[in-house]
C-alpha cells in the first residue's frame, strides 16, 4: 500500500515540479494527487491500437484508485512528499499493509515472545475480531538474568568519556573461552565500540560484505571461535545465536529517524516508537538462550549496557523485567 509517482511517467504530465524535496500538507498533497489522476485518466490510450500500453496505463490507473479510495478517508494516517523526481505516498500505520495481505483469511492467528494486544489494534484488528492468550515463561526468572551493567545513556550525542566507560564494562565480562554477539543499532556504532574493546584486548568482528542479515549471520558462523565476539546492527530478532555464550545489547535500538519519513512516522505514533524498541531488547536478549535446558541458569549470559534501558521501563513485559538486575561478578 503506498504510491510513488514519478514525474517523467509516459501517462503524466506535470511541468511544475519542485526544486528541492517537500513535505506537503493534506490539502497540497490531496490537489497534487488528483491532478496526477487526472493527468493518467486523460491519457488512456486505445486498447485496439496497442494493448501492451494499455495495460500497463491500466496497472497504474488500478493502483491510483485504490490509494484514492483510502487516502480521502483517512488522511491523518497517510505521509506525502514531493521532489524534483516523484510525488512519494505512503501509510504512517501498519493496519493498510495488514488488511491488504490477511483481510481475506477467515482466521489469523499471531504468535510471539513480545506481542501484546496493543498490536492487533495496530494492525487494523478490533477488540471483538480476537482473543488473548499469554503463556508464562517455563523459566524462572533466577534461571534467565539479565545483568544490567550500569553504563551511562548511550546516544548520538554521549561524549567519548562515557563511550569509553561502557567498552571497559563491556569488556568486564567478555570471556577468552567464550564467544558472543553485542547488538547495535548501526554500522557506525559497531566500527567505533570495535575499536575502544580493540583497545582494551578484546577481540571483535563484524560482518562487511554480507547482504543482509541471513549472509550475515552465515559469515559470523564462519567465523566464531572461542574469544570473538560479534557486534552486529541486524541480530536483534528473527536469528539463532543459541552456539554462542554472551549477549549484549549495547545500544536501545531505537528505530531510525534519519529521514523525513521515519521522523513523521515517530510523531504519528510516540507509543508506538518507543514499544517497538522494547520488543527489539527483549527479542535481542533472547536470541542465545533457544529452549534447551542447558541455555539457562549460569550457561548463557545477558547483559544490558545502555542506561536507556530505564525509559523503557513501562514498555518491557513483567516476566522481562522480573528477570533484570544489577551486574554483579559473584552472581555470574
Amino acid at each position: 500500500i503506498g504510491l510513488t509517482i514519478k514525474w517523467d511517467n509516459e501517462f503524466i504530465r506535470y511541468e511544475d515540479k519542485p526544486k528541492t524535496i517537500m513535505q506537503l500538507t493534506q490539502f497540497e498533497a490531496l490537489n497534487l494527487f488528483n491532478e496526477c489522476l487526472n493527468s493518467v485518466e486523460n491519457s488512456k490510450p486505445d486498447r485496439n491500437e496497442d494493448l501492451k500500453r494499455w495495460r500497463k496505463w491500466k496497472r497504474l490507473n488500478q493502483r491510483l484508485q485504490t490509494v484514492a479510495a483510502i487516502i480521502n478517508l483517512e488522511l491523518k494516517d497517510w505521509y506525502f512528499e514531493a521532489d524534483q523526481e516523484k510525488l512519494l505516498i505512503k501509510p504512517l500505520a501498519a493496519k493498510y499493509h495488514f488488511k491488504r495481505l490477511f483481510n481475506k483469511a477467515n482466521k489469523v492467528i499471531l504468535m510471539s515472545a513480545t506481542i501484546k494486544p496493543n498490536i492487533a489494534e495496530k494492525l487494523g484488528i478490533e477488540k471483538r475480531e480476537y482473543d488473548y492468550y499469554e503463556v508464562a515463561n517455563p523459566w524462572p526468572s533466577p534461571m534467565r538474568l539479565v545483568h544490567d551493567l550500569n553504563c551511562p545513556r548511550m546516544n548520538f550525542s554521549c561524549p567519548d568519556e562515557d563511550k569509553d566507560l561502557q567498552a571497559l564494562k563491556i569488556a568486564s565480562v567478555l570471556k577468552p573461552d567464550k564467544s558472543g554477539v553485542i547488538h547495535v543499532s548501526s554500522k557506525a556504532q559497531a566500527y567505533d565500540l570495535s575499536n575502544r574493546l580493540f583497545e582494551l584486548g578484546c577481540e571483535t568482528w563484524y560482518p562487511e560484505n554480507g547482504l543482509g542479515t541471513d549472509e550475515q549471520l552465515r559469515e559470523w558462523y564462519d567465523a566464531r571461535r572461542p574469544g570473538l565476539y560479534c557486534i552486529a546492527w541486524s541480530f536483534h530478532e528473527g536469528v539463532d545465536l543459541g552456539g554462542d555464550d554472551i549477549c549484549i545489547v549495547a545500544k536501545v535500538p531505537y528505530k531510525s529517524i534519519s529521514n523525513n519519513y521515519e521522523r513523521a512516522v515517530m510523531d504519528y505514533d510516540k507509543v508506538a516508537y518507543k514499544q517497538n524498541a522494547a520488543y527489539l531488547i527483549e527479542q535481542a536478549a533472547g536470541r542465545t538462550r533457544r529452549g534447551k535446558k542447558e541455555h539457562y541458569g549460569n550457561s548463557k549470559q545477558v547483559y544490558i549496557a545502555d542506561g536507556s534501558w530505564v525509559s523503557l521501563k513501562s514498555w518491557l513485559s513483567k516476566e522481562f523485567k522480573k528477570a533484570i538486575r544489577r551486574y554483579n561478578a559473584s552472581m555470574e
